[in-house]
């Protein structure tokens, strides 16, 4: 992982934010965007 990408996510893993695709259902830590 790179230093200025993981200080970026460093929000989402003390605060234990996670999203949940609209279309599968999926939950993911940390969060994205778009599903896979």
């Amino acid at each position: 992982m790179k230093i200025p990408l993981s200080w970026r996510r460093i929000k989402y893993r003390y605060r234990l934010i996670a999203t949940q695709c609209e279309n599968c259902g999926k939950i993911y830590f940390p969060p994205r965007f778009l599903c896979p």
